[in-house]
């Protein structure tokens, strides 16, 4: 056994000819003992991804060792390190579930769905792709910011619940910033306050970005967040921030669609 080996299976010099099945290990991997008993028994080696009990990933290969003499005398285990691989493709995929959802949203939009309908499902959809619980659409009215479409919230919170609008909330301040603002532990946040709409709901983290109204003016804040602390990327903020200008684009068609009935209106009056 090789000194990696021997820490990932806690395995110490008179360990030598002890039952495999004896041993423990840092994996999470049940059916180890199994799958190496079947090995041995077909003499066809197997792999599989398994995870540390660090969080890190390795492929396991387990196959038949083949003496000198042309015989098979038990398996050979062996492990790759894979997790920055598996990193690599996880976010991958991320973003491509995140890139989808932008368009889904996009094209109902286009579809000339009503705004309340399109707010819910970019809440429910944002929330679904970072995996978090709470989603809000903020309609910015002056000194304050109302809840207008919400997923996982308290009840009565839609149409009802309020944030600051000044730079002293995360909704306020995300109306004077450039680009989403992320919150990775909201107890450590030395740049705004946390408004009672987020601690009442047990908000710790979150992105947030501005949605772009008619003649250049903020129509409101589009917020996700997670009652845990979360590590969000800036891939993570950007994907807020492109699901926030699709509903600005949603909202200034609507108003010009609505300033052309009312001009209308005028003309056949």
């Amino acid at each position: 056994y090789t000194p990696r080996a021997a820490d990932l299976f806690h395995i110490i010099p008179t360990d030598v000819g002890r039952p495999f099945e004896h041993l423990t290990h840092r994996l999470n991997y049940d059916g180890l003992v199994q799958d190496a008993q079947r090995v041995l028994d077909a003499l066809v080696s197997y792999e599989t991804e398994v995870e540390h009990d660090d969080g890190r990933w390795s492929i396991a290969r387990i196959a038949p060792y083949r003496t000198t003499d042309d015989r098979i005398d038990g398996v050979v285990l062996t492990f790759v390190d894979v997790t920055d691989l598996r990193t690599a493709r996880d976010e991958a995929a991320r973003r491509t579930r995140q890139q989808s959802v932008v368009a889904a949203i996009g094209v109902t939009a286009l579809e000339g769905c009503d705004l309340p309908t399109l707010f819910h499902m970019a809440c429910v959809r944002t929330t679904e792709a970072l995996g978090v619980e709470l989603g809000k659409v903020l309609r910015y009215r002056g000194d304050d910011l109302v809840v207008e479409a919400g997923v996982g919230w308290l009840d009565g919170a839609v149409g009802r619940a309020t944030a600051p609008a000044d730079a002293g909330s995360q909704a306020g301040y995300t109306l004077l910033s450039e680009g989403p603002v992320v919150v990775p532990d909201l107890s450590l946040e030395t740049r705004f306050e946390a408004p009672p709409l987020l601690t009442d709901n047990g908000v710790r983290s979150g992105i947030s970005a501005a949605i772009a109204g008619p003649s250049g003016q903020p129509y409101g804040v589009l917020g996700i967040h997670s009652r845990m602390p979360q590590s969000f990327s800036s891939d993570d903020g950007d994907f807020v921030q492109a699901v926030a200008n699709v509903l600005g684009d949603a909202v200034q068609r609507a108003s010009s669609e609505e300033t052309i009935r009312m001009q209308l209106a005028e003309i056949e009056a």
